[in-house]
């Protein structure tokens, strides 16, 4: 093939690949659009590179935060090695618009040396993505049961008290079954945020729940 032709096909992919991507975030924005003069369900958005793998634009938490929505809830990192690409992106374009912004890292706890590394980890990246303390909550997504229910408990706040201990306001997010199903993996009693909430499942895509301290319940499309 000649080197038109493959210039060619490159531009002609490049433009396809922008069209797709744009289209995914007017979808996107549409989906969290409220009626004129209507709150929405839910107060705050769950955000990561899988809604878009350059971070979403200002416009997109600026029609959101229009439509009522108080909070974005964005990933940052996973265990002790990942860290989202877009965090940045969004941590910025969620501030900018005026919603407060937390941050969660993805845990995988195995025990009491794990946490305390994957804390190191998770305070790291929020320095270098600029995340400020006053900004929102850092929060710990625990969705894995990675340890009996009293081991798992005991990791997960030896994360949130050494994330407490580093001047961060603190949080849990994770499912209905991880502290209240028939074989939960948590003990909710034992856990060290008591102001839980224990807000409203989250319809048909997750049963994630915001467990937040300010009460701010979960997007209907948890983003995650």
């Amino acid at each position: 093939m000649g080197k038109y032709h493959r210039r060619k096909r490159f531009w002609l992919k490049c433009f396809l690949n922008g069209l797709i991507a744009g289209a995914l975030t007017i979808l996107l924005v549409l989906s969290f659009i409220a009626p004129a003069q209507a709150t929405p369900e839910k107060d705050f958005v769950d955000v990561s590179h899988w809604n878009n793998s350059k971070g979403l634009p200002l416009s997109f938490y600026q029609t959101i935060k229009r439509g009522g929505y108080k909070a974005a809830v964005i990933k940052v990192s996973d265990s002790t090695s990942y860290l989202d690409p877009t965090t940045s992106v969004n941590i910025a374009n969620a501030h900018a618009a005026g919603l407060r912004v937390h941050a969660y890292h993805f845990a995988r706890l195995t025990s009491i040396a794990d946490a305390k590394a994957e804390t190191a980890w998770f305070s790291t990246c929020l320095k270098n993505v600029g995340f400020k303390s006053s900004y929102g909550m850092a929060v710990v997504d625990v969705e894995l049961a990675t340890a009996s229910k009293s081991k798992l408990t005991s990791y997960t706040n030896t994360f949130l008290a050494q994330m407490k201990a580093k001047g961060y306001k603190i949080d849990l997010y994770t499912g209905s079954a991880f502290y209240n199903g028939k074989d939960p993996s948590l003990d909710a009693s034992k856990l060290s945020v008591k102001t839980l909430g224990l807000l409203d499942t989250v319809p048909a895509i997750s049963n994630l729940l915001g467990l937040m301290e300010k009460k701010e319940r979960g997007s209907g499309q948890t983003m995650k």
